[in-house]
């Protein structure tokens, strides 16, 4: 069962929603969220914490500093590209009652 993170609520209502996966080798955790720059906030914070693993410094650096500069996007396609063995990505849905 994914680990279920993002903006606290008990209702959701309807809408678009933003959903951010990250699987990883301990499961995957799913985070959602209203707005889409909470999302990509979550995907920031995900690569943060998680750079280091690339064991590339160079490359490291390069990600920490799109980072620095609000480049999630970017950062991100350079994580993926590294081929790290995890999956990180970002869908919007339209939720409906």
């Amino acid at each position: 069962m994914p680990k279920m993170y993002g903006e606290p609520r008990t209702r959701w209502g309807t809408g678009l929603v933003w959903v951010v996966i990250y699987d990883h080798e301990y499961g995957t955790d799913v985070n959602l969220h209203h707005q889409e720059a909470s999302a990509w906030a979550t995907v920031g914070e995900i690569l943060k914490r998680n750079v280091e693993e690339l064991n590339a410094p160079e490359l490291e650096e390069e990600i920490l500093g799109l980072l620095d500069k609000g480049n999630v996007k970017r950062a991100l396609t350079l994580w993926k590209n590294a081929d790290t063995g995890e999956m990180l990505y970002i869908e919007r849905h339209t939720v409906t009652d």
